[in-house]
């Protein structure tokens, strides 16, 4: 039995995304997409400010000043101040940092790669791409 129009409608969803479904097919459809994680994307300037944040919280922690943390990392007492206000750093200077917060532990997991691979992943894993191709 397929489903109606004014069923789907009623519940919010383009009736267009359900045509030709029966029931069944459309409470299973329904019920992924309950289940699908909602993805929501921090603007890159939001993300930046947030990292300087959790920075200045991370040597705030460590009881250390903004001079001693440049002391210790080579890295200018200016450009820490602007990194924790704006969260705009160099990345050598953002590891230097991050070694004296006693934090380059968390540099190893950057682009790593995914523990669960998609099934596009998998299709192409005989063949693992040395180039992009745009």
């Amino acid at each position: 039995m397929a489903v109606s129009c004014a069923k789907i409608g009623a519940l919010g969803v383009p009736a267009q995304e359900f045509k030709g479904y029966n029931i069944s097919q459309y409470r299973q459809i329904l019920a992924i997409k309950d289940n699908m994680l909602s993805i929501n994307f921090k603007p890159a300037g939001q993300l930046l400010t947030e990292l300087g944040q959790r920075a200045k919280q991370a040597r705030l922690r460590l009881n250390l000043s903004r001079q001693t943390l440049a002391e210790r990392s080579g890295v200018p007492a200016s450009s820490i101040k602007r990194f924790e206000n704006t969260g705009q750093i160099g990345l050598a200077s953002l590891i230097d940092i991050m070694q004296v917060l006693d934090r380059q532990d968390e540099l190893e997991h950057l682009f790593m790669a995914n523990p669960v691979p998609s099934i596009r992943e998998l299709d192409s894993a005989q063949h693992l791409r040395q180039r992009g191709r745009q």
